[in-house]
């Protein structure tokens, strides 16, 4: 068994799913974030973890959860610039903004 990576044109070069569960944790009331990171349609990133701080509501975890799906694209595109893949912009796909 193994892995292929393989480009597809139709696919765009760098994408984020973002989501967040808004005080899903009952002992702390801390919110999850989760992303999902794409390049050219190969999943490279999942991430779900518990949130820092506790969001006072569901649109202050949903940009916490985006803000770090943010900066872990931020770092996947200085790393496909150092690989020579100059990627110029990213989309980011969230349910509630």
């Amino acid at each position: 068994m193994k892995l292929i990576y393989q480009r597809k044109e139709k696919d765009l070069p760098l994408v984020c799913y973002v989501d967040s569960d808004w005080a899903s944790d009952l002992t702390d009331r801390k919110s999850v974030t989760d992303f999902v990171i794409k390049i050219y349609g190969n999943c490279v990133a999942w991430v779900t973890r518990k949130q820092n701080c506790v969001a006072l509501s569901s649109s202050e975890a949903e940009l916490g959860a985006l803000c770090a799906g943010v900066q872990d694209c931020l770092w996947y595109k200085k790393m496909l610039y150092d690989m020579n893949v100059n990627i110029l912009n990213f989309k980011v796909f969230e349910d509630k903004f």
